[in-house]
């Protein structure tokens, strides 16, 4: 894959997820251009509900990071790294891993 839209979130962020869908819902020319969230697992299923409506006009997927995690035979849960690291360091691991997976 060539070109995609990595998007990493949490919660507290899904109450911008239905807009951020709708504009590239209505603004996007290829349809089928890859747009991928990375979640923690246990906020995946609220995260499906938001973007379920939108997955038969775009091209969406939702990746669980511990998913991520274990492929690169990294142990710790995204909490313990979050603790370790520190939020702006998560969040680019996050981006990181998501673009080489």
């Amino acid at each position: 894959m060539n070109r995609c839209i990595i998007t990493p979130t949490y919660s507290l962020h899904f109450s911008y997820i239905k807009k951020y869908l709708e504009s590239f819902n209505q603004y996007l020319i290829d349809k089928d251009f890859p747009i991928f969230f990375i979640i923690n697992q246990n906020e995946k299923k609220e995260l499906d509900t938001i973007v379920n409506p939108y997955k038969k006009e775009l091209n969406i997927s939702v990746i669980a990071f511990e998913t991520i995690l274990t492929h690169f035979n990294i142990l710790e849960s995204p909490e313990i790294i979050l603790k370790k690291i520190g939020r702006i360091s998560f969040q680019t691991i996050k981006k990181f891993y998501a673009a080489l997976y």
